[in-house]
């Protein structure tokens, strides 16, 4: 199942085995759900996803093949403005309601 293009915010990522990482993302169709983006580290090759940050607005669609969707298409939505101070704990505090 092809998930199309749609607006979602980035909650909490984690590293996965050596080149890749699970994504714990809040969107309006889906809620929350955790997909994998592949390549995201290792070596600097024109194939590497860009990795987003916490609390950052994305447009990406995925594929469901097995357990855990694999992202096919990711790209910040909005420019990414980092958290810093109260804001950035008032993040962390929403995060972890939400989860």
């Amino acid at each position: 199942m092809r998930i199309n293009p749609h607006d979602a915010y980035l909650l909490h990522r984690r590293k996965y085995r050596e080149t890749s990482a699970i994504l714990d993302i809040l969107s309006v169709e889906h809620g929350l759900t955790s997909v994998l983006l592949k390549g995201a580290y290792g070596k600097q090759t024109k194939n590497r996803r860009p990795v987003p940050e916490p609390f950052q607005q994305l447009y990406l669609c995925w594929t469901c093949k097995a357990d855990l969707p694999t992202v096919t298409h990711i790209e910040p939505n909005a420019p990414y403005e980092r958290l810093n101070g109260m804001a950035r704990y008032c993040g962390m505090y929403v995060n972890e309601l939400i989860m």
